[in-house]
Formats: C-alpha cells, sequence, structure tokens
C-alpha cells in the first residue's frame, strides 16, 4: 500500500483522462483548465478554451473561468490545480507560467509529450520560483 500522506493533490484516472483528451485534442495550441474538489481530492475537471490559441502561451477564455468559478461555488468546491499543456515541451514551469501565474496556493499541472504519448508533472508555483509535488491518481474513480 502507498503512503498516501506524501501526497498533495489526488485525482481519478476518469479526470485524468479528460485533461489527457483535451491536450490531445488542442494539439498544437497549449490546452487548459482548472481540478476543483475538496481537502485536495479533485472531483471535478473544467476544460477551458485558450483564448489566445497559442503553441507557447494560454489565456482562458474569461466567460468560461467565470462560468466554472459559478459552478464550483454553487457545488462547495475548491479550486485545487490549473493544468495547461506544453506541446513542444519543456515539461517544467516556464519564465512565463511563472511570471503570470495568478492563484496563489493552487497547484499548476503541465502536460508535455513524452515519445508517443504524454506525461503529467505538479507543481506549486510562487514567487517566481516552482516546487514538484507529487500527485495520486486513484484507480476506479
Amino acid at each position: 500500500m502507498k503512503d498516501e500522506s506524501r501526497y498533495r493533490l489526488s485525482l481519478g484516472r476518469s479526470l485524468y483522462q479528460i485533461m489527457l483528451e483535451d491536450v490531445k485534442f488542442r494539439v498544437p495550441e497549449e490546452a487548459c483548465g482548472i481540478l476543483a474538489g475538496h481537502n485536495s481530492h479533485a472531483s471535478r475537471v473544467f476544460v477551458v478554451t485558450n483564448e489566445l490559441h497559442s503553441r507557447v502561451a494560454y489565456r482562458m477564455a474569461p466567460q468560461e473561468q467565470i462560468t466554472a468559478f459559478l459552478d464550483m461555488e454553487s457545488q462547495g468546491l475548491e479550486m485545487l490545480a490549473v493544468y495547461h499543456s506544453h506541446p513542444s515541451g519543456p515539461k517544467l514551469p516556464s519564465d512565463t507560467d511563472m511570471a503570470e501565474f495568478a492563484y496563489s496556493g493552487v497547484y499548476s499541472l503541465i502536460w508535455f509529450p513524452s515519445g508517443d504519448s504524454w506525461e503529467c508533472r505538479a507543481y506549486l508555483i510562487s514567487a517566481r520560483s516552482y516546487v514538484p509535488i507529487d500527485f495520486q491518481l486513484i484507480e476506479g474513480e
């Protein structure tokens, strides 16, 4: 049995799959969205349009982001993470990611290509720096 106390974020395999499908669908643009839930356990993914339609940057479409925030509020969920992809790499937060990340205490999940598939890593971004964090995928969710 894994030591679950070392994970700062957990999510079901189905939420991971939703993000992965969005990332693949948006290539060559960066994909983006929000994870919400309770007590560091994600229970909902909000896929949001990258209004920049860029290969190297993203900006969540404001109206979709507001709709996601209102849905979170009505369901009593908290924002846990923002995800986005780096279709051409890197697997680490970019200088732009660090400069523009606006959600203190919220994790950043970055998707990047790895061979013929995609991988995802999580980070806590603050003060123009980042710390890698572990996340746990829960089967059957």
